[in-house]
């Protein structure tokens, strides 16, 4: 059975799991995270690859190192991002 979670709750979790710091701990690759506010968010160094960000709100976000190879996200949403230092784009190219 797939449990599915609106992406207000999905919001609240993410926000959760980047103040805990747990960010980096928990697996996201391939995670559903479409819709998601996660404007502000501390997302360095988590692992994305693969994970749906369709419609996420990345605005401010700090994305430094982040690994999103695969990752279904727009260019426009990644340039609204706070910071992309040596994040692993989507078409395998890393960011300066």
């Amino acid at each position: 059975m797939t449990r599915s979670v609106d992406p207000d709750r999905r919001s609240i979790l993410f926000a959760f799991l980047a103040e805990s710091e747990l960010i980096n701990i928990i697996d996201l690759s391939k995670a559903d995270l479409s819709g998601a506010d996660l404007s502000g968010a501390d997302l360095r160094g988590a692992d994305l690859h693969g994970a749906n960000l369709s419609n996420a709100d990345l605005r401010g976000a700090n994305l430094d190192g982040l690994n999103l190879l695969a990752a279904n996200v727009t260019m426009a949403q990644l340039l609204q991002a706070k910071s992309l230092e040596g994040t692993i784009m989507p078409n395998k190219s890393q960011s300066s």
